[in-house]
């Protein structure tokens, strides 16, 4: 496994501000709310949506294991069961 730092993920919160009536993502309070062992989704460079593990979580900053097989893995360097890093806005969605 390894972390990665330089990916370009897409900031969820600001695609929701920017288009309201068709983008949804979390809400600050379900943000909040997050905790080792959550499942979230994030898309990395427009091009891949994919589920990960939350491992650690900070006040914004989140280890989460990669968990499913990707796409574009070799363009964006990880693919399943690696860990990265990325910020809550990041999160297109939660888990339930």
């Amino acid at each position: 496994m390894k972390i990665e730092h330089n990916i370009e993920f897409i900031d969820a919160q600001e695609m929701h501000r920017k288009h309201s009536l068709t983008f949804d993502a979390p809400s600050e309070e379900e943000l909040a709310a997050l905790k080792e062992g959550d499942i979230v989704e994030v898309c990395v460079n427009g091009k891949e949506r994919f589920w990960t593990i939350i491992k650690e979580i900070s006040l914004e900053r989140i280890s989460a294991v990669v968990d499913n097989s990707l796409i574009y893995a070799d363009e964006f360097g990880f693919n399943w069961r690696d860990i990265i890093q990325f910020e809550k806005r990041h999160i297109y969605s939660i888990y339930d």
